[in-house]
């Protein structure tokens, strides 16, 4: 019969250790506090905006979440960061299963962002030419939306029409 040497007993519990460790679930934000001003764009305050903040983690198996929010009267509206639980494992999985099911398509970790809508206005948050979003830090934000007139669509013109 062989013996176990400390070394195979230290990797041995370690295993054991690590995957305990892995099914356990890990607490951690889905969506950061987001506070959210909208205004027009003379800068005034635009009340009664619908403010939609979608949040998804790419990395684990669960779907994505929106909610929504009403601007005050100084154009104002707030979000509560948003916890959730899940195992290390799962996680992983997620990443593996994006690759096999999406190939360079595939999306990982946490992401979230907001955009404002109704009253004939509509409008993201734009940093530095590019729509704001979140990908896990900071745990708080706070974003100026401008609020432009929806652009109508144009009808499609169908082959024949004069």
């Amino acid at each position: 019969m062989k013996t176990w040497t400390l070394t195979r007993k230290v990797l041995f519990v370690s295993a054991i250790l690590a995957g305990f460790a892995g099914i356990y679930p890990v607490s951690y934000s889905l969506c950061p506090d987001w506070k959210v001003t909208v205004v027009d764009a003379s800068g005034a305050p635009v009340p009664g905006m619908t403010v939609r903040r979608s949040c998804n983690d790419y990395s684990s198996a669960s779907s994505g979440l929106e909610d929504d929010a009403i601007t005050d009267e100084g154009g104002k509206a707030a979000f509560a960061r948003r916890r959730v639980r899940s195992p290390v494992f799962l996680r992983w999985e997620g990443n593996v299963v994006s690759v096999v099911s999406q190939g360079v398509h595939a999306s990982f970790g946490r992401h979230s962002y907001v955009f404002a809508f109704g009253r004939g206005l509509e409008g993201s948050p734009v940093v530095d030419g590019y729509v704001e979003d979140w990908t896990g830090w900071p745990e708080h934000m706070e974003s100026r939306i401008v609020a432009k007139p929806v652009q109508p669509i144009s009808p499609i013109k169908q082959t024949g029409d004069r």
